[in-house]
């Protein structure tokens, strides 16, 4: 019983040490760059020309059929 107790109040102590060093080492994991954003942004932009060039599409055969 005691061996267990001792074991879980040294895990403890050393739980925060070992957090802190894993959120040192992924500082930088996790930052997202400019060229990611305008990437995203272009293809945001290309995805809505291209639904909006298919919808102007639909929109006219539509108003063909009548």
């Amino acid at each position: 019983m005691k061996k267990s107790t001792l074991n879980l109040s040294v895990w403890a102590a050393t739980q925060a040490r070992h957090l802190r060093d894993e959120l040192t080492a992924r500082r930088d994991k996790g930052s997202i760059s400019v060229e990611t954003v305008v990437i995203a942004l272009g293809l945001f932009g290309l995805a809505t020309l291209i639904i909006g060039l298919l919808t102007a599409w639909a929109t006219g055969k539509l108003n063909g059929l009548t």
